[in-house]
């Protein structure tokens, strides 16, 4: 400090003049003094100089009020009492502090404080704990002085009693928490438990940055240490991290594995927590495999679970998952009921975050619903809670959520630019699942633009990146899309290859809507090449698909094209009872549009057969059908395929 100085007729230091002050206080009060250097300048409670200084609460109050009547230090604002020394003091006293010799001794203190404190609020977060949240700057202090310090040990216990808190609420400090991390393990960890943590904590970062296979590594080195120290605790934990891994790696029946392993072991230490997050898991990949009942039931015991131990957060994302379900089932009015009761309680813990997820899944029911402009004030609200809480990642599955609602408007400028905007927010979190997602969406406008050349750039993109993460839905997605562009293109050999090798993901994910919709496909390109047993084949699979998973609009448009299978066989009567039931669907599911199209289908097929007099009585229904739902431009063409059916 001998660079400050000041004038006022005679220069003098700083240094001097706080020397006066320091110099009168007593022995004690000097130590106590040069000991609040060890805090972040930005603040320190009470309690953790109460610790440090080893004093009662009563004796630390007086102290801390004798150094605010000599303006040693000052009250910091906000809803707990806080103080800090003034900027000038701080450096004062941290010079004191060094020159004594304590400094590591203080600080050393202080890192057992914070392992406590957030030790004691493991599962909090900043709505229940907010005085825990004001200690951020404490805590990366002292974990950065444990790193100079050389000790991997007590920055192991830093960084990692203190997980919960950098994933949910201190995600800004990820960069050094990552590193610290690390250096635990370059340093060594004498402690065989407190490794198997770091490691754990590792694996949750690289799951979290979609780098599976490093994140397992990991998680089985963890593992490993768990089991042999005897923790079953630990061990039932990272087994859930694992089921976590094989489910996005859509490995579900490992994934199943792994968490009813850890649920057996929840269940034998009595963490009624762990059991009501594991019991959630199976229902979230029961739920993946179309198994609805039993997803049901798991939720439905997390759920009992959850509200047992007081758990609101568990609470509202299990009835989010509720909602999933009955949004699945087709009880939209269901599944808003559990999503608004999940949107209370995230409210009222202050999640704003799980405010904002369950505002998209309203928003998606009411996009359903085709309620667009209530989906879209949804997925609105949605948005600017995620902005708020900068939460990027949401913010992007959002933004793509309103692409889709523009998308199905026909607004496809707006839908591309949301879309384009969402792409570019995953590309900045890497966040390569979201942005293979992105490219999908995106190639599906260029393939209905007819831009068939930047389609297959965009899904061939989307597929790289699908490939990469293991998410063989996404690849079976894509290469399915891959499949419409070269059927579209009459390149029947690709396109058949395509569809072939997103049929074999789909199966063995088990996902059967995706499994039919591409058996649908197959029977398209079988017919157009004339080959209408193996046609109808396909087609006779994909029917019973979708029946089994209740998909009505998808057994229709099977129907519908048996139906023209038929007619170019000549077995009209077949055509007819096929034509009979696909409108019978079409209406269960209120599609009018469908109906008049496959009247109209059905009509110039039979005028292209040379049955002109049954084609005019069912262009005429076609007619009146797009005269009711008011289409002009289909009016017309019905007309004309009137006029030539009475010719």
């Amino acid at each position: 400090m001998s660079e400050l100085s000041i004038e006022s007729g005679t220069r003098w230091k700083l240094e001097s003049f706080f020397d006066i002050s320091y110099n009168d206080l007593s022995v004690v009060d000097q130590m106590r003094f040069r000991w609040l250097a060890t805090f972040d300048p930005s603040g320190f409670a009470p309690q953790a100089t109460s610790y440090i200084w080893g004093t009662e609460p009563a004796e630390t109050d007086q102290a801390l009020q004798r150094f605010v009547n000599l303006s040693l230090i000052k009250i910091v604002p906000g809803e707990k009492r806080r103080y800090g020394l003034h900027e000038l003091l701080a450096e004062y006293a941290a010079t004191k502090l060094r020159k004594s010799g304590e400094e590591n001794t203080a600080l050393n203190l202080l890192a057992e404080w914070i392992i406590q404190l957030f030790g004691e609020h493991y599962t909090d977060d900043k709505s229940n704990a907010p005085q825990v949240a004001e200690e951020r700057a404490n805590l990366l202090r002292v974990c950065e002085w444990a790193r100079s310090q050389n000790n991997g040990e007590l920055l192991a216990r830093l960084v990692t009693i203190s997980r919960n808190w950098f994933f949910v609420s201190f995600t800004e400090d990820w960069f050094a928490w990552t590193a610290w991390l690390e250096a635990c393990l370059q340093l060594g960890i004498s402690d065989e438990q407190l490794k198997a943590k770091v490691f754990q904590a590792i694996g949750d970062v690289q799951q979290f940055r979609k780098e599976m296979g490093t994140a397992l590594a990991n998680y089985n080195d963890a593992l490993d240490l768990f089991r042999e120290v005897g923790d079953h605790l630990g061990e039932a934990n990272v087994l859930q991290s694992i089921g976590d891994v094989r489910q996005f790696l859509s490995e579900l029946p490992e994934a199943i594995e792994n968490y009813n392993d850890a649920l057996k072991l929840f269940r034998a230490v009595g963490a009624k927590l762990g059991e009501a997050n594991a019991l959630k898991a199976i229902g979230d990949v029961r739920r993946l495999l179309s198994e609805l009942d039993e997803a049901l039931e798991s939720y439905n015991e997390a759920l009992k679970l959850f509200r047992a131990v007081g758990d609101r957060l568990g609470e509202a994302n299990v009835l989010q998952s509720i909602g999933e379900v009955q949004q699945f089932w087709d009880e939209r009015d269901a599944a808003l009921i559990s999503y608004n009761e999940a949107l209370k309680l995230f409210r009222v813990v202050g999640d704003r975050l799980g405010e904002a997820n369950v505002l998209q899944s309203i928003g998606d029911v009411q996009q359903f619903r085709k309620e667009l402009d209530e989906a879209l004030e949804s997925y609105s609200e949605a948005l600017k809670l995620f902005r708020t809480a900068e939460a990027k990642l949401g913010e992007a599955n959002v933004l793509k959520s309103i692409g889709d609602v523009q998308q199905f408007r026909k607004q496809e400028d707006a839908a591309f630019a949301s879309y384009t905007a969402s792409l570019a927010i995953f590309r900045s979190v890497g966040d390569r699942l979201g942005e293979a997602n992105a490219l999908k969406a995106i190639g599906d406008i260029q393939q209905f633009r007819e831009e068939m050349d930047a389609a297959l750039v965009s899904y061939s993109e989307a597929l790289n990146l699908f490939h990469m993460i293991g998410a063989k839905l996404g690849q079976a997605n894509v290469l399915e899309a891959i499949g419409d562009v070269q059927q579209f293109r009459k390149e029947m050999d690709s396109a058949l290859s395509n569809y072939s090798e997103a049929l074999t993901l789909f199966r063995s994910v088990g996902a059967k809507l995706g499994e039919a919709n591409v058996l649908k496909a197959i029977g398209d390109v079988r017919q157009f090449r004339g080959e209408m047993d193996k046609a109808s084949e396909s087609y006779n699979e994909a029917l019973s698909l979708f029946r089994a998973v209740g998909d009505r609009l998808g057994e229709a448009n099977v129907l519908s094209a048996q139906a023209r299978i038929s007619l170019q066989l000549n077995e009209f009567s077949l055509a007819k009872s096929q034509l009979g039931h696909l409108v019978e669907l079409r209406r269960e599911i209120g599609d009018s549009y469908s109906e008049a199209a496959d009247y109209g289908n059905f009509a110039i097929a039979l005028i292209n057969l040379g049955h002109k007099t049954e084609a005019r009585e069912y262009a005429r229904k076609a007619r009146s059908i797009f005269e009711k739902i008011n289409i002009p431009s289909l009016v017309e063409m019905m007309d004309k395929v009137i006029k030539e059916a009475e010719a």
